[in-house]
């Protein structure tokens, strides 16, 4: 004969639903709030490393004697030269068409994808930057773009030749920083 218990009883399946139910409707606040903090901290890593390539790209001018700091358009349009490559094509003699298209992050894809474009890039930034050697990007930089404009300026009377350095980077053809500088010639 089998021993069955007064207290011991089954549930019935109207129960179970509404406890899973009730328990989803708990949970459901939870897992979004998740999702968006991970959402976040993901959208917060890649303004922080164009936080960062900004701020690389300002201390690479700050390198520079006052007389070459020049920007990217004057210095490496000769890239896109008889470029086979018809989304290039016209980027070396019109400006928004350059800055359209030029970054100076070259990743190891990139490069093989563009051979030629590198080699002129790295040919160019060898003789502009010869203080320091170019470093190829890990592949995770693929998604970002950098360039430098840099201008004449004048703060009302004064004597002190200065240059405004805007660095602008991209993430997936967005801008997502633009950083600003003053650089001088004084001494």
């Amino acid at each position: 004969m089998a021993y069955r218990s007064k207290f011991i009883k089954g549930l019935s399946l109207i129960e179970v639903v509404s406890t899973v139910a009730l328990l989803g409707l708990v949970a459901l606040p939870f897992f979004t709030i998740f999702l968006s903090g991970t959402k976040y901290a993901i959208e917060t890593q890649d303004d922080l490393i164009a936080i960062n390539l900004a701020r690389e790209r300002i201390e690479q001018m700050k390198l520079f004697s006052f007389e070459n700091l020049d920007e990217d358009f004057y210095i490496y349009r000769d890239i896109y030269r008889d470029t086979i490559h018809s989304e290039y094509r016209g980027a070396s003699d019109d400006i928004e068409q350059f800055y359209k298209h030029f970054s100076d992050i070259w990743t190891e894809s990139k490069k093989e994808q563009y051979p030629r474009i590198f080699s002129r890039f790295e040919s160019i930034y060898q003789n502009y930057e010869p203080l320091v050697d170019y470093v190829i990007y890990p592949e995770e930089f693929d998604l970002y773009r950098r360039y430098t404009i840099v201008e004449d300026y004048k703060e009302g009377d004064s004597s002190v030749d200065m240059r405004k350095i805007t660095v602008k980077v991209f993430f997936l053809d967005e801008l997502s920083v633009e950083l600003v500088t003053l650089i001088s010639d004084y001494r």
